[in-house]
């Protein structure tokens, strides 16, 4: 990227900090090496529409053509994917041990695909909770892609689940600050600040998170976070006013002289 993210921007693929991007002119790269003796240029027959692969051979050996289909085509792109749109769709209806089945398919098929733990992880935190398994896929997905944003807050959440609040706010702030933009990253902050009784930075987490909900989709629960702050700052302002009365009260009942 020529230009920076700005701090509402999300990244959507793997990053690994400031990268340049480089255009590909593939029919100019085909005039190119129709000139060059001892090339050959492959493409899949089909492509999936949004990745583009070419393969240049040079020198003799075998006709790759098969090959670049099977890796590259848009049938192998179809038969990954099918899985975990299948989960997908399954989870719209709250079919959730469906969803398990077409993920654990997923994952057979694409190993190493940390982008899917990351989307396993997450959806563990939904149905029943299963924070041991979300910290399993977490820490195979980070091992993976340490920058995974939604690795990082999702390992939170179930930290945070699990009463280990103090390891929770240290991996949702590695969250936020991988992707400023994440809401669900300074949302968690805000939870795990909150159990700690940190109330300022459980505020200043809400702030930053209805900063950068533009499409407000998140605001309600956001408020309603808010109010449980707001309500645990009273009720502790409240027990210090009582802590500060209390050397007084029994003087109110002294027996009369």
């Amino acid at each position: 990227h020529l230009t920076p993210y700005t701090r509402h921007e999300t990244p959507e693929f793997q990053t690994y900090g400031q990268s340049v991007a480089v255009g590909l002119n593939f029919p100019q790269i085909a005039a190119a090496l129709d000139r060059m003796p001892g090339t050959r240029l492959y493409a899949p027959d089909e492509e999936e529409g949004h990745l583009y692969t070419r393969v240049v051979q040079c020198g003799e050996g075998p006709d790759l053509a098969g090959i670049v289909n099977e890796l590259h085509g848009a049938l192998r792109h179809r038969a990954l994917t099918a899985p975990v749109e299948g989960a997908r769709e399954v989870i719209r209806a709250r079919m959730y041990e469906r969803a398990r089945g077409f993920y654990a398919s997923a994952l057979r098929l694409q190993p190493r695909n940390w982008a899917l733990m990351q989307e396993i992880a997450v959806f563990l935190l939904l149905p029943n909770g299963e924070h041991d398994a979300v910290l399993e896929m977490a820490a195979i997905g980070l091992s993976i892609n340490p920058l995974a944003s939604d690795l990082w807050r999702a390992r939170g959440e179930a930290l945070l689940a699990l009463d280990r609040a103090e390891e929770a706010v240290e991996a949702l702030d590695r969250a936020a600050a991988l992707s400023p933009g994440n809401v669900e990253a300074h949302r968690a902050r805000a939870e795990a600040a909150l159990r700690l009784g940190r109330h300022g930075p459980a505020l200043m987490a809400i702030a930053e998170a209805l900063a950068q909900d533009r499409e407000g989709d998140t605001q309600e629960a956001l408020l309603a976070l808010q109010l449980r702050v707001l309500a645990a700052i009273a009720r502790s302002e409240r027990d210090l006013l009582l802590a500060a009365a209390n050397p007084f009260l029994p003087q109110d009942k002294l027996p009369e002289g």
